[in-house]
């Protein structure tokens, strides 16, 4: 057997191996059954949440506009934001770069709406019902409550 053969379907076996691994990969993350909103839905979403609520609507659009975890939206503060230059500081959790992040107007507009409904001195941005930081449970039960059929 010539040695370019023999490299040749070593490369095949591993490429083969790679490709059964990936595959494997897959079929795991398949059986948590995520779904992911179609930019269709998201606004759909965002205008539902608008009509009803402009904490809510803060929150998703920002979540959306800027990849936030759960976590992450509860402990937003009032003075992350800067909204006379359309910035929010994001401190990101589980190693992602944090930083400085600029706003659309549509969410300078979303978030001042929502401050001049707050009658608390309280410095976290968003709050629960009991005037403590939102948390991930409160978030994933609205996401359900906004979503046709439960989909999130």
């Amino acid at each position: 057997m010539s040695h370019s053969l023999l490299a040749f379907l070593i490369f095949v076996l591993l490429a083969l191996e790679f490709h059964l691994r990936n595959v494997w990969v897959i079929m795991v993350r398949m059986k948590q059954s995520f779904h992911y909103l179609t930019q269709d839905e998201v606004k759909k979403l965002l205008d539902v949440a608008k009509r009803y609520s402009l904490r809510d609507y803060a929150i998703l659009l920002l979540a959306y506009r800027h990849g936030l975890r759960a976590s992450e939206i509860g402990a937003l503060r009032k003075d992350d934001l800067d909204l006379e230059h359309h910035a929010i500081q994001i401190t990101r959790l589980k190693g992602s770069y944090g930083g400085r992040h600029l706003m659309k107007p549509d969410e300078v507009k979303a978030l001042r709406a929502y401050l001049r409904t707050r009658t608390d001195d309280s410095p976290i941005l968003f709050l629960s019902k009991k005037k403590a930081p939102i948390e991930r449970t409160a978030l994933h039960r609205m996401m359900k409550a906004y979503t046709p059929h439960g989909a999130c």
